[in-house]
């Protein structure tokens, strides 16, 4: 029962994080498309532009493990459960580090003031990777059901 309750709870910050990661991308691509320098807005900068499309690849992968977390949260196998679970953990914190980093690079020094969510978000994210184990933990936890 422990294990089942800790699973929902797994996928539960899962479907938080990926909710947070949507928010960080949409503010940063926002603010990217009003933020003005050398008289055009920085969103017409291909450099920038190849780094939002970089989050939101990472976006649709920790969507979508998110989605394979809750599909399987109820699985019988408890060895494909534990799998599957760990994958989307481990996804979600590494994609979630990826993306809240490039938020507060690409918003500039005010991407971690307090005058942004920016910045409490990517708190938040690395708040909810600890939570349950970090990425590195759900890692190993899947080369130990692999292996063994």
């Amino acid at each position: 029962l422990i294990e089942d309750a800790v699973a929902r709870a797994i996928a539960a910050a899962c479907a938080e994080a990926v909710g947070i990661l949507q928010v960080l991308h949409d503010d940063t691509l926002e603010y990217l498309k009003t933020r003005r320098q050398f008289g055009r807005t920085i969103g017409s900068f291909q450099a920038l532009q190849h780094r939002m499309v970089d989050m939101f690849v990472e976006l649709e992968q920790c969507r979508s493990m998110a989605i394979m977390a809750a599909l399987r949260v109820d699985e019988e196998d408890p060895a494909l459960r534990r799998k599957s679970i760990s994958a989307a953990k481990a996804q979600i914190g590494t994609g979630g580090r990826f993306v809240g980093h490039q938020a507060i690079q690409l918003h500039g020094g005010i991407g971690m003031t307090d005058e942004l969510r920016v910045g409490h978000y990517v708190k938040r994210l690395l708040a909810l990777n600890t939570l349950f184990g970090d990425a590195d933990y759900h890692l190993a936890r899947m080369a130990d059901e692999i292996g063994g």
